[in-house]
């Protein structure tokens, strides 16, 4: 009976649904620039929310407009997705993790990734959160 269960788990694995609903051989969908510190007093951002699918391909653009600058955190958000690349200038990267990205200047950096949980998300400028430097992602 003990060998009957070992080869019936793989088989009930393989007939389980998959709950992801993208297709990862399909491009990365490009979302809108996040621009950062837009507005008069430079507390503004472009894209207060993001609507995300899980198991799809996003491809994120950081970019930091304002005099303030950003440590760009999503401490919760990352953990949760699956990155595939970073973007700096000329430079990729390929890294298993990701929780703040400094932006100084008119920094500009883009992340590819894929969200593997579902939940809302918030991200924010750290210590410039109350000021308006913050925003959320929603995971389906």
């Amino acid at each position: 009976m003990f060998k009957t269960v070992l080869v019936a788990l793989p088989l009930v694995a393989l007939s389980a649904p998959a709950f992801a609903e993208g297709d990862l051989a399909i491009k990365a969908k490009k979302l809108d620039t996040l621009e950062i510190g837009t507005g008069d007093t430079g507390y503004g951002v472009s894209v207060p929310e993001y609507q995300l699918e899980t198991g799809k391909s996003y491809k994120l653009t950081l970019k930091e407009v304002g005099p303030h600058g950003c440590e760009w955190s999503a401490e919760e958000f990352f953990p949760n997705t699956w990155i595939r690349q970073i973007d700096i200038g000329r430079a990729s990267l390929e890294i298993a993790g990701l929780e703040t990205v400094d932006l100084d200047d008119d920094a500009e950096v883009t992340i590819e990734f894929v969200p593997i949980r579902p939940g809302e998300y918030d991200w924010e400028c750290e210590g410039l959160g109350e000021q308006g430097l913050t925003g959320k992602f929603v995971v389906k």
